[in-house]
């Protein structure tokens, strides 16, 4: 009894026109610049969180070496301007963050209600939404 194959059911000319449409379907993408950002950007994303893994593993040896790959996620953006500039805003507010907490606890003390206290007065300081927001102007009256 001979085998029936997937050619057999189809019309004869019927594989080559699915090649054909899937070969013009496969051009488009690749001459897509915005489909090779995408996954020019994953790739990208998947390396940093790779190599991040692999250095606190291997050649750190760091007891939560899970957490690099989720730190590399937060700070890989489209540019490498970009995720250079903003990993280095990072980590220089978590040093001033660690270094401020230090100064904090030697100088006031530990306790719960100085700590507060400071916290609350620096969030006051703050001024929300960063460079990104614009101030309102009120049209003047007269």
């Amino acid at each position: 009894m001979p085998r029936s194959s997937w050619r057999s059911a189809l019309p004869d000319r019927q594989p080559e026109r699915l090649l054909e449409r899937l070969h013009a379907r496969l051009r488009g993408v690749i001459r897509d610049p915005m489909q090779w950002t995408e996954w020019l950007q994953v790739v990208k994303t998947v390396a940093a969180a790779v190599i991040a893994w692999l250095l606190a593993d291997r050649v750190f040896e760091l007891p939560q070496s899970f957490l690099a790959p989720w730190s590399a996620l937060l700070v890989v953006h489209a540019t490498v301007y970009r995720t250079f500039s903003r990993g280095l805003r990072q980590v220089a507010a978590a040093v001033l963050g660690v270094l401020l907490a230090w100064a904090v606890g030697n100088l006031i003390g530990l306790a719960t209600v100085a700590v507060s206290v400071l916290l609350r007065s620096a969030s006051g300081s703050v001024r929300r939404g960063g460079s990104r927001t614009r101030r309102r102007r009120w049209p003047r009256p007269g």
